[in-house]
């Protein structure tokens, strides 16, 4: 189903008999859609397998196998990406790896491909997760650690984060999350967490996207003249896009095979900030882009994330408690509740779905009244995954059904 017609590789590899073994497969969707690979350090989340389905690559794994995190040199075989992103919409290239062109040639495009502005992911004051040795070693590597992994048919919440940037005098460290409302948009939070005081750090976010016209506009970016991302973040951080017929390294190149290279947009996200440091990137589904999503924080606090997505004919209210400690509802007045997930929707969305009075709650385990501890839920040793919660206004008392 997913691999489609046979490729010739297979013959030059596996001969006639892997041949017939490919044509006597039967064909079916694998039985999940999104998932975490552990040993390799990806997570997937996709909302099906036809050709117009989207998915997003969330790569949460180490840079290689046997790198250092002293100065021990490594020639390694990976590239400075940790934390990164692709992303693909509707069945389309959006956000994308833009490859690997040479091993030679100049060192400067050499380790353009290879370093973390070449990737979807971010620097603090030029450093990378680990410092170049040459052409091809690392040393200096960051520690990466995966913090979280929930998933059903609604919702998927990836986090992960390293530690430090190397070569920094001070231990800067980045923590990540990826959100994933199916129906709706994919979600980035980033976290810079550092030594408080006035110092500003700078940072920058990148986002390469595939071939195509990418326009911006004050917290929008538009890619072939279709919304592709609201972002959201402190006071003075600012977009920025390639410069018009540059042919410098930082304008955005892809490699589409070994030796080629061909301009490609990236779109940067640069603030000069004390840390900590919080931003947001909301990826619309192109039948929600039509809704014109803007998005806002409302505030953050020890790992509770506080968001607000405005929308024609609605919004919706979001909190990500990826800590899941026990918190106030700020959708729900009177209610807490220690989900991972909490979403509440006013209105309708792009397909005239309205959840007036209703929060979805995604890995949850306790739903109190604030004046008491009392459990409302009945997840406890059952295995379920997310909750929806009603609320008649009128008797004050949810009604709540499990989510497959």
């Amino acid at each position: 189903h997913v691999a489609g017609a046979l490729a010739e590789e297979v013959l030059w590899l596996h001969g006639e008999e892997g041949v017939a073994a490919f044509d006597e497969l039967h064909e079916a969707s694998p039985a999940a859609g999104s998932r975490l690979f552990k040993n390799s350090g990806y997570a997937i989340m996709r909302d099906g397998w036809e050709a117009n389905s989207s998915f997003c690559l969330f790569d949460c794994g180490e840079i290689a196998h046997g790198v250092h995190s002293d100065q021990t040199p490594s020639a390694a075989h990976g590239h400075s990406d940790m934390l990164s992103i692709d992303l693909c919409l509707d069945g389309k290239p959006v956000v994308i790896d833009p490859g690997f062109h040479t091993y030679f040639g100049p060192l400067d495009w050499h380790r353009y491909f290879r370093g973390a502005s070449g990737h979807n992911t971010i620097s603090v004051d030029g450093a990378d997760h680990a410092i170049h040795e040459g052409r091809i070693a690392w040393s200096g590597v960051s520690t990466l650690k995966r913090e979280c992994w929930v998933s059903n048919s609604m919702l998927d919440l990836a986090g992960a984060s390293i530690d430090r940037f190397a070569g920094l005098p001070e231990k800067i460290s980045h923590r990540r999350y990826v959100l994933f409302v199916k129906d709706r948009y994919f979600l980035l939070l980033d976290e810079i967490h550092g030594p408080a005081g006035p110092a500003k750090h700078r940072i920058e976010s990148y986002f390469h996207f595939s071939e195509g016209q990418l326009s911006l506009t004050p917290g929008r970016a538009f890619f072939n003249d279709r919304l592709a991302a609201a972002v959201a973040g402190p006071p003075g951080m600012r977009l920025m896009g390639p410069a018009p017929e540059s042919q410098a390294v930082e304008n955005g190149w892809k490699a589409d095979g070994y030796g080629q290279k061909t301009p490609a947009p990236v779109m940067k996200l640069i603030c000069e900030s004390t840390l900590p440091f919080f931003s947001a990137v909301l990826f619309p589904l192109p039948a929600f882009a039509a809704c014109k999503p803007r998005l806002q924080l409302d505030g953050i606090d020890a790992r509770t994330w506080r968001l607000r997505i405005s929308y024609s004919g609605g919004e919706e209210d979001l909190v990500v408690n990826a800590a899941g400690q026990l918190i106030d509802l700020p959708q729900m007045e009177g209610f807490r509740s220690d989900a991972v997930v909490s979403l509440r929707r006013r209105g309708d969305g792009p397909r005239g779905d309205g959840h007036e009075n209703e929060i979805l709650l995604l890995k949850a385990d306790k739903l109190q009244r604030e004046d008491s501890t009392v459990n409302l839920m009945l997840s406890n040793g059952t295995g379920v995954d997310a909750w929806s919660m009603r609320l008649e206004e009128e008797v004050r008392e949810p009604t709540i059904s499990e989510i497959k």
